[in-house]
């Protein structure tokens, strides 16, 4: 009998086993109101389980998290071989205050300086990779640098580097300037969900991008992307406290031998968009160039109640930068309600 129940015992110990394997079991931690970038190759797409504490989203070589708020939560990372669990903790701020001679706090013009650094071996490919995040507040300045290097070792012998991201960005009140490597998302019509490797201005109102295209989002999945070259310059007025206008201008431009179906050039755009707090989101663009082109989304969401449409339509050549931007016409609409307790 006890030799009969030694395999039942181990076959009931390997589902929890695996399940074992799938969390990482030291939790991730991320502070408030910043972001860290962790190396992990192969992952597509990241989903936080409670955006408000933590937000997710994949970025070249691995993810980044921003911490939203105090608590805990768990990001779901998705590759090309299943999904997998991390979990990640917001820890609560410590309130450190500095006192002068006189009693009085003398931190407006206090430097604080934070940031991490990782290195990560992975043997398929042979591949090591090392992120550096560091950050240095100055009064108002913000600077940030993010660094990630890959260095692979084929068997031939070489050993090619690469920079899946680079970026330095340089932040006042109503200004910000970043260099290389920003994930951009304008608007449905122009630079949607789009990594971009260049220079990102931002002046009050006016926005300005120019570089080229390395890898873009589609339903929330990072997928490699052709080389464009885009520059673009953007401006915003507001309306009230619940909408604003916006005017865009984007010239996009690629080799069309090599990504074929691509259709370059210029798209003026003109972007509307609505928000109340917990009511009513709703935006329309209308885009000319070659063509014309039209965007819009509605998206209303109560305690009992979560409705969201959107509509897209592009003419066959009119400008249009990403898998996500196709021409022609599509659209949808989800509905949910909660009509008692149990349906």
């Amino acid at each position: 009998m006890k030799s009969a129940w030694l395999p039942l015992l181990i076959a009931a110990m390997l589902p929890c086993l695996a399940a074992a394997q799938v969390q990482d079991p030291a939790p991730l931690l991320v502070a408030s109101g910043h972001s860290n970038v962790i190396a992990r190759p192969g992952v597509t797409a990241a989903y936080s389980l409670d955006p408000d504490i933590v937000v997710a989203e994949a970025v070249p070589g691995g993810f980044r998290i921003a911490g939203k708020a105090p608590g805990q939560t768990t990001v779901i990372l998705v590759t090309i071989t299943g999904a997998r669990a991390v979990a990640v903790t917001v820890p609560v701020p410590f309130q450190a205050r500095r006192f002068g001679a006189g009693g009085n706090s003398g931190g407006e013009n206090q430097t604080v300086e934070f940031g991490n650094y990782q290195v990560r071996y992975n043997n398929d490919p042979n591949e090591i990779s090392n992120v550096e995040d560091a950050t240095q507040i100055e009064g108002e300045r913000r600077i940030h640098v993010e660094i990630m290097n890959t260095n692979i070792f084929p068997a031939g012998g070489q050993s090619p580097v690469g920079f899946p991201m680079l970026s330095y960005s340089i932040a006042k009140p109503g200004h910000e300037l970043t260099l290389m490597d920003q994930m951009v998302n304008n608007t449905s019509l122009t630079v949607n969900n789009v990594f971009v490797r260049g220079v990102h201005l931002r002046d009050g109102p006016w926005d300005f991008q120019a570089g080229i295209t390395s890898v873009t989002e589609f339903q929330d999945f990072l997928l490699p992307a052709n080389r464009w070259e885009l520059a673009g310059v953007s401006r915003s007025f507001r309306l009230n406290s619940y909408s604003h206008l916006e005017g865009n201008f984007y010239y996009l431009s690629t080799d069309t031998s090599v990504n074929a179906g691509a259709t370059p050039g210029a798209i003026g755009t003109l972007y509307y968009q609505y928000a109340r707090p917990h009511g009513i989101k709703a935006s329309a663009e209308v885009g000319v160039g070659d063509g014309f082109a039209l965007a819009g989304t509605f998206d209303r969401d109560t305690k009992k109640q979560q409705l969201d449409a959107d509509f897209h339509y592009q003419s066959p050549n009119i400008a249009a930068l990403a898998i996500s931007e196709l021409h022609g016409r599509t659209g949808d609409f989800n509905w949910a309600r909660q009509f008692s307790r149990r349906w």
